[in-house]
């Protein structure tokens, strides 16, 4: 699906067809307040849109104070073998700058200053069934100005049907091959194979990709047009 924004409706009137208001009203819901589009800069940027039609949008501002690195993965369990450990230390990690202090950044939301015109789009699973939404928005000085609905669907209900059980079957096999691996790992030789066999198809693999590099680097020849 690659990266998009993300636009929050926080009470701006989106208009929505007969059919999709009794849906929603049989289903005790809502029109859909999140919506996403990859028209703008898709870069996971959210902006909130308000009643009067004005648009915020997230950023993040510096406190002016240094505050201790966090890292992302900290308190994740490390699985690889020890062979492959080690030279992770020794030639990956080393390579990279040790981050003790960083700055200090909150959330806030600015006014926008986007003109454009763009797509927002939901797609939302109500009452078992997903329901479609797709808009075309026209935005001025960060002001929407209109919002017109181009498409909707609501999922067929057999379609829907049929896709519950699609993912209750992928869920079952997802779950037997999770059983099957806890299995093996359970099994007393389990251990003999992650700490040899998964190292030596490791540095295979690098050994591979060096030789390839190295034959690229010698047989590549740059020419002048």
């Amino acid at each position: 699906m690659g990266l998009f924004d993300t636009i929050v409706n926080n009470g701006f009137k989106l208009k929505v067809p007969r059919e999709v208001s009794s849906f929603l009203k049989a289903n005790n819901a809502e029109i859909p307040d999140e919506f996403q589009t990859k028209d703008l800069d898709n870069c996971l940027t959210t902006f909130k849109l308000y009643p009067n039609g004005r648009l915020l949008e997230l950023t993040r501002k510096p406190t002016g104070r240094k505050i201790k690195y966090k890292n992302p993965f900290e308190g994740w369990k490390d699985n690889r073998p020890l062979l492959e450990k080690i030279y992770h230390k020794l030639f990956v990690e080393s390579k990279f700058t040790k981050i003790d202090m960083v700055d200090e950044t909150i959330d806030i939301y600015v006014k926008s200053d986007l003109t454009a015109t763009f797509e927002m789009y939901s797609y939302e699973e109500i009452g078992g069934r997903y329901l479609t939404l797709d808009y075309t928005a026209e935005a001025v000085k960060g002001v929407v100005k209109k919002a017109k609905l181009l498409k909707w669907e609501i999922e067929d209900e057999q379609e829907a049907k049929e896709r519950i059980q699609r993912d209750k079957e992928w869920k079952q096999k997802a779950d037997e091959s999770l059983a099957k691996s806890r299995d093996l790992k359970s099994k007393w030789y389990y251990p003999l194979i992650k700490e040899i066999y998964n190292p030596i198809i490791f540095f295979s693999g690098l050994a591979i990709r060096g030789v390839c590099g190295w034959l690229s680097s010698k047989t590549y020849t740059w020419r002048r047009y």
